[in-house]
């Protein structure tokens, strides 16, 4: 609160409530600012550690361990849902059932993504995967 309300007989009580209220709307601002920078923050790092973990499901492909590679693929699949490597780990991880002669649980993955991502860029490399 401020003090000295009156000044020369003058009542600046209303003034004054109105630059408190001012003032707490003004903090609530930067609040809400540095909340969002943060919120920005977390998923810039979401989409880097996204990316690292595609990264490592790739190599176990090159390396010839498709079932690791799987569960990369799988884990970016559900806790990465939002990043821009979702959808390449479904094409990889249909990929690596493929391989692995899964062809019943591929062409359940093939559905799912063609539910999940109708408008799909992959959508032709995907369907050209079915077994």
């Amino acid at each position: 609160m401020m003090a000295g309300k009156h000044i020369e007989g003058i009542d600046f009580s209303r003034q004054a409530l109105m630059l408190e209220q001012a003032t707490a709307t003004v903090h609530k601002m930067i609040q809400q600012l540095h909340a969002m920078e943060a919120l920005e923050k977390i998923k810039e790092l979401n989409g880097r550690l996204a990316e690292k973990l595609f990264d490592s499901a790739e190599q176990y492909v090159k390396l010839g361990y498709h079932r690791s590679a799987g569960y990369y693929f799988d884990f970016v699949i559900q806790q990465y849902h939002d990043s821009p490597f979702a959808e390449p780990a479904y094409v990889g991880k249909i990929r690596s059932l493929i391989t692995r002669r899964r062809f019943d649980e591929a062409r359940e993955e093939i559905s799912k993504f063609l539910e999940r991502y109708p408008e799909t860029s992959l959508r032709g490399e995907v369907e050209g995967l079915r077994p």
